[in-house]
């Protein structure tokens, strides 16, 4: 489900982007602008993931049966 959800908010800020900034040869900053949001997107998600899951300091044969 999650991946399902990054893919279409993905589409939806990579379409929005091009219809914005423009697509073609003569006006390419469209296409030029989605390595740099997806590079601010990625570090988002990342400070997100360091922010709120915590790994455990030891592990723990409780640990392991969850596996």
């Amino acid at each position: 489900m999650l991946q399902k959800l990054s893919f279409s908010i993905a589409s939806v800020i990579f379409g929005t982007t091009l219809s914005l900034f423009g697509a073609t040869a003569d006006n390419p900053m469209g296409i030029r602008l989605i390595g740099p949001i997806a590079g601010i997107t990625t570090f988002l998600g990342f400070l997100v993931l360091a922010r709120w899951y915590k790994l455990p300091n030891e592990i723990r044969n409780s640990n392991l049966k969850n596996l």
